[in-house]
């Protein structure tokens, strides 16, 4: 039985009008380039993940640095007793065995301090892992050793050639890479500031309102008075909360006496 319904949607797509209505949507939908950001997602990694929270700043005050309990958590996210030292071959094997994300983050932040091949194998083989929290927890540790390879690590989650990773991975790499040892690191950051995912646009943001350069405030400045509708609306907020918190900052730092400092962070 024919729908006549569906029968009239087909001839007017047929019509001359009907193909240039069709033909002007997608031309519209592929050509207009504008910043995407997966709120669920983005939520859910800021509740299971409170650390990567630090960069998405929702308020003006400075976030103070805290000093939080270390626990053991065993493959099946079970809290473990402390040890005085565990091997770098207990740590591989424990996550190798491990089955929870929870489990799999407390291992590789414990792996930073085994800064060799085997180590650095581990941790990057789990930036492929299905959880984004296991992959930001690789890439935090990659950041930590800090040495070619890791660094090149880090530079194929944030450039994404194959378009794998999660977009709040290549903001943690970003991340990463802007506290690394190596000034031409430094390069990417402005750059990142257009990237499509909202998300590394954040980073940017966080890293360049900390350094607070004039020409990081420059730059700040031209995404908070973007005319052109690539930045989402919560971007161009960001980038302006970036600049208040450098100004902030700025003013703080110079209320206090020189053998004074004001340790805050974004």
């Amino acid at each position: 039985m024919i729908n006549p319904l569906r029968e009239f949607a087909s001839k007017a797509a047929r019509s001359k009008p009907g193909r240039a209505l069709v033909l002007g949507s997608r031309r519209l939908a592929f050509s207009v380039r504008v910043q995407r950001l997966g709120e669920r997602s983005l939520q859910r990694v800021m509740t299971r993940l409170p650390q990567m929270a630090e960069w998405i700043t929702r308020r003006l005050e400075p976030v103070v640095t805290r000093v939080t309990k270390t626990v053991r958590v065993g493959p099946s996210g079970e809290v473990m007793p402390p040890v005085a030292a565990v091997t770098r071959e207990e740590l591989l094997s424990q996550l190798q065995a491990a089955r929870t994300w929870q489990g799999k983050v407390q291992l590789l932040t414990a792996l930073s301090a085994f800064d060799d091949a085997l180590a650095l194998a581990a941790v990057s083989a789990a930036l492929r892992d299905t959880s984004v929290e296991v992959a930001s927890a690789a890439i935090a540790t990659l950041g930590v050793y800090d040495n070619p390879a890791s660094r090149a690590a880090l530079h194929e989650v944030f450039d994404n050639p194959q378009s794998y990773y999660h977009p709040l991975s290549r903001a943690a790499a970003l991340l990463a890479l802007a506290q690394s040892r190596e000034p031409s690191e430094q390069a990417h950051v402005r750059a990142a500031l257009r990237d499509s995912a909202a998300e590394v646009s954040m980073a940017a943001i966080a890293v360049l309102s900390q350094r607070a350069s004039q020409a990081d405030l420059d730059a700040l400045t031209e995404v908070a008075r973007d005319g052109t509708g690539f930045f989402l609306p919560s971007v161009r907020a960001e980038a302006l909360r970036g600049i208040e918190r450098a100004e902030l900052r700025a003013r703080v730092d110079h209320a206090q006496p020189p053998h004074q400092h004001t340790r805050t962070g974004i």
